[in-house]
């Protein structure tokens, strides 16, 4: 865990953390939060395992998923981030970030309008 608690603590910007096997099959996510305590007791880091913390149930989305759909589960959500999981539901993609989906939007947006008046 102190490997763990090492990595986030220099990627400030990150939120959620997941944990995976050999295979990149998920295992489970933790949170910032979920990892708070450990950064002040040492003695602890050593006996606790990033398994230990992660919560297996969590929500995802799929690659194939619609942007609207993925911005409406992450508004259900604490944090601006949501896993990414293969359609089978298991091998982890990747990470989406809020901020991302609305430049997406906002690029979209901009290229809507520029149709629109050069028309």
């Amino acid at each position: 865990m102190k490997e763990t608690t090492n990595l986030a603590a220099h990627q400030p910007s990150r939120v959620l953390f997941p944990v995976v096997d050999e295979k990149e099959n998920i295992l489970g996510i933790f949170s910032m939060e979920d990892i708070r305590t450990l950064f002040l007791e040492e003695q602890i880091q050593d006996l606790v395992l990033a398994v230990d913390i992660a919560k297996p149930d969590f929500e995802f989305a799929d690659p194939d998923e619609d942007l609207h759909s993925v911005l409406k589960k992450l508004n259900n959500r604490i944090g601006d981030e949501i896993p990414v999981l293969d359609s089978r539901g298991r091998r982890f993609m990747g990470v989406i970030k809020r901020r991302d989906i609305l430049n997406v939007y906002g690029k979209r947006l901009y290229e809507i309008k520029r149709a629109v008046e050069s028309s």
